[in-house]
């Protein structure tokens, strides 16, 4: 039952703590009047990768609890997930589009886009605990074995080049 809970705490909490610094970061880029700098764009994609690994591990171990556990997380995730459909909206017009200038405030939204991501994402991790200590789902372990060694080596893969961008970017 916790083998589950761990392998998914594990990337999510990884996720959260890159996530704060980019939060940071967008703050930081938000004060700035040169909208190019002080965001690291390199590790966007990584990050997530942390993020949908954590997703596909709790539900393949919490698949026989599914309903319940969807129940438990829908309205957090939902707004988790339109918020950074919106961040990743501004980010792409950020960097992307505009090309000469653009509204400060874009900044500001783009960072407090961050902000409650982060509030609602911290918030499903903190029910996926509560359901898992209260509901007492059985876990399906099958895939444990493969799960295990695969966590460690995708962590390696990520975390191995985002230390070296950000020890580079910044």
């Amino acid at each position: 039952m916790y083998s589950g809970l761990v392998l998914f705490l594990i990337p999510v909490s990884i996720y959260i703590l890159l996530f704060i610094y980019e939060t940071y970061l967008s703050f930081k880029k938000a004060l700035r009047k040169d909208h190019k700098r002080n965001y690291v764009e390199a590790t966007w994609e990584m990050t997530h990768t942390l993020l949908i690994i954590s997703l596909i591990l709790l539900f393949v171990f919490y698949s026989r609890s599914l309903n319940e556990l969807s129940s438990a997380i829908f309205a957090p995730i939902f707004i988790a997930g339109t918020l950074l459909l919106i961040r990743g909206i501004l980010y792409t017009y950020i960097f992307y589009v505009v090309k000469k200038t653009y509204s400060k405030y874009l900044d500001w939204l783009f960072f407090f886009t961050h902000l409650f991501t982060l509030v609602f994402l911290s918030i499903v991790t903190f029910k996926v605990i509560q359901f898992v200590i209260n509901s007492h789902p059985i876990a399906n372990t099958n895939f444990l074995p493969y799960f295990i060694p695969g966590e460690i080596l995708t962590l390696a893969l990520i975390l191995g080049p985002m230390y070296f961008i950000y020890r580079i970017k910044e």
